[in-house]
Order: C-alpha cells, then sequence, then structure tokens
C-alpha cells in the first residue's frame, strides 16, 4: 500500500510525501526492491547522489528481477560516472 501511494504522490507532484511512503514501504520490508529503486530516483532527482547510488547497489543485490537488477545498475553506473 505504500508504495502505490508512493506512486500517486509522484504524479500529485509531492516527492516529499513519495519519499516517506518509500521509506515506510521500506520499514515494513526492507528488501523491497522496487520500492527501493524508486526511492533511489526520487534521491537523483534531489540530488542525493551518495544516497541514491548506495541504494541502487542494494536494488541489485536484493531484486529477484533481472530487469530491475540491470536498470539500477545501469542507472547507478551512470550516476557515479557523472561529475558531481
Amino acid at each position: 500500500a505504500h508504495y502505490d501511494l508512493a506512486v500517486v504522490e509522484v504524479r500529485a507532484g509531492d516527492y516529499a510525501a513519495a519519499q516517506n511512503e518509500l521509506q515506510a514501504a521500506l520499514a515494513l520490508s526492507p528488501s523491497y526492491a522496487r520500492a527501493r529503486f524508486a526511492l533511489a530516483t526520487l534521491m537523483v532527482r534531489a540530488d542525493r547522489r551518495a544516497e541514491a547510488s548506495a541504494n541502487l547497489a542494494r536494488v541489485m543485490q536484493d531484486a529477484d528481477d533481472p530487469t530491475l537488477r540491470a536498470l539500477a545498475g545501469s542507472l547507478r553506473q551512470r550516476l557515479d560516472a557523472s561529475p558531481q
């Protein structure tokens, strides 16, 4: 439910509320890779690159979905390679 609420909040442009919902989802299930990926993308948007990179690394570790793992790896690689 928290992940779904976060999606609604992002669509409404309330990124802080979306972040809170994603953090609540992760508090209940720390290995919820889809929620962690979404949180990482919000952190990229907020220019919190180190936190985004750490979350993407965790997605790569936890995700069962190979496509999600690949997306996380690609985003992390571009994020870590781009100048601050």
